[in-house]
């Protein structure tokens, strides 16, 4: 009996230590995106206070394309970065990070080229959002870096220093945002040209702190590996990504830029759920990768089932609350602006809850570098959100677009499910040295 109740005793503090490893990663995870997605409800509810429905939903279309870059820099760079990083150590880690980096960099000088293009252009032509395009410069240089560099954190396990470098970027943010909106200064230009000075002190303090990995080498054999893994992600980013804005810009060009101003400002409400979506996907695609290499495919399942578990709760939890008070949150929060379209929040909770598991299923896939399933997924719902949405919302408005959302949803759950049984890459062994997290390396953060 004696050696029994130690048995039980020694399996009951594994899995304490266990749980108090993940429940550590994931309270710094969840406070990071708690304070990323609260900067981005303040400032998309604030400018929905301060401006026309028209000139908010033309602020919406330019925020999106920010977005929509940063979607690509992730499927090229930070999830690459995530599962290939988490594997490798010492040396051949620094210059795989110092490579990605120094593309990375490449690729976000490219896109600020671009957006000071569309400036040059708008001013030729007169385009009264010719100032976003040159808001957009420096933000887009700026933010990437600083995202660059917090993925980097969460690939090292130091969950916490992302916060805390999050607190620079972030919430410096907040701050300047709500001293301009009292000042009765906030516009759109002046909202991103915040985001980019914040994000450009908070890539600093990163540059500082990951000088060590980050020196200046270029290595040609971590650039073909990079590519050759996260090709498919970026496809798959690429092509959800621009579902995702075409679908806002379908509203605008078929329906009117005011609804396009309306269908974000009921998604706010149910977009802070992306809290624990985001914290869920950033804790949970280096580990799972990583428990993946070292204990196989069961042992990453019962994982992510783990984290699934952790996250789904307190969404449909929030989601059922929002719903509750939809119409009079939607009434206070745009001062009347936007009343009667509380259905458009149930909906969207919904959409939100196939995104989350559809969200799960990606970071399985890629963690088991099946990133194809991935890529022909997202060319499946593609098909479809062009196929039906467009006559949708070219018949039935604001209505279609919300139906097209819900088509699409279920659509890349399926297509995910069916695909998983694609053919997987050979597991490689865990290298002797493996990259462990900060809890247990100390990096004197």
């Amino acid at each position: 009996m004696g050696r029994r109740a130690g048995m039980r005793r020694a399996a009951t503090n594994l899995m304490s230590s266990r749980l108090a490893g993940m429940l550590g990663r994931s309270f710094w995870g969840l406070a990071d995106q708690a304070l990323v997605s609260l900067t981005s409800f303040l400032t998309l509810v604030l400018l929905a206070r301060v401006l026309t429905p028209e000139r908010y939903g033309a602020f919406v279309l330019f925020y999106g394309a920010l977005n929509f870059f940063n979607a690509l820099q992730s499927g090229l760079f930070t999830q690459p970065h995530n599962v290939l990083g988490s594997s490798r150590s010492g040396e051949d880690y620094a210059r795989y990070t110092s490579t990605t980096f120094l593309m990375q960099f490449l690729f976000s000088v490219l896109l600020a080229l671009l957006a000071a293009a569309g400036y040059v252009v708008g001013r030729m032509l007169g385009w009264a959002t010719a100032d976003l395009f040159l808001a957009m410069t420096p933000a887009i240089l700026a933010w990437q870096v600083q995202e660059y560099l917090r993925r980097v954190y969460y690939t090292e396990g130091r969950v916490r220093a992302a916060f805390l470098n999050d607190l620079i970027g972030y919430g410096g943010q907040i701050v300047l945002v709500i001293a301009v909106w009292r000042l009765d200064r906030l516009n759109g230009p002046v909202a991103i040209y915040l985001l980019a000075l914040t994000s450009a002190l908070a890539a600093f303090v990163g540059l500082y702190h990951l000088r060590a990995e980050l020196a200046a080498r270029l290595e040609g054999a971590s650039v073909r590996e990079n590519w050759h893994f996260g090709k498919w992600l970026f496809g798959a980013s690429l092509v959800q990504s621009g579902r995702i804005q075409a679908h806002v810009w379908l509203i605008g060009g078929l329906v009117s830029v005011t609804a396009a101003g309306l269908y974000r400002a009921a998604q706010n409400l149910v977009a802070p759920t992306h809290i624990m979506m985001n914290a869920v996907r950033s804790v949970a695609m280096p580990r799972a990768a990583a428990i993946y290499e070292r204990e196989g495919e069961a042992a990453m399942r019962a994982y992510l089932w783990r984290m699934t578990w952790l996250g789904l709760a307190p969404i449909v939890l929030y989601l059922i609350a929002v719903c509750a008070v939809a119409e009079p949150l939607l009434h206070w929060l745009y001062a009347g602006q936007y009343d009667g379209y509380a259905w458009l929040v149930y909906v969207f909770a919904v959409i939100y809850l196939l995104a989350y598991l559809g969200q799960i299923l990606t970071v399985a896939l890629s963690a088991m570098r099946v990133t194809r399933a991935v890529l022909f997924a997202e060319v499946v719902t593609i098909v479809v959100a062009v196929g039906a949405g467009a006559p949708l919302i070219a018949v039935l408005g604001i209505r279609g677009a919300m139906a097209t959302d819900v088509i699409v949803g279920a659509t890349l759950l399926a297509a995910l499910l069916r695909l998983r049984q694609l053919p997987r890459p050979r597991r490689t062994p865990a290298p002797l040295v493996s990259f462990v997290p900060v809890e247990v390396r100390q990096h004197g953060d």
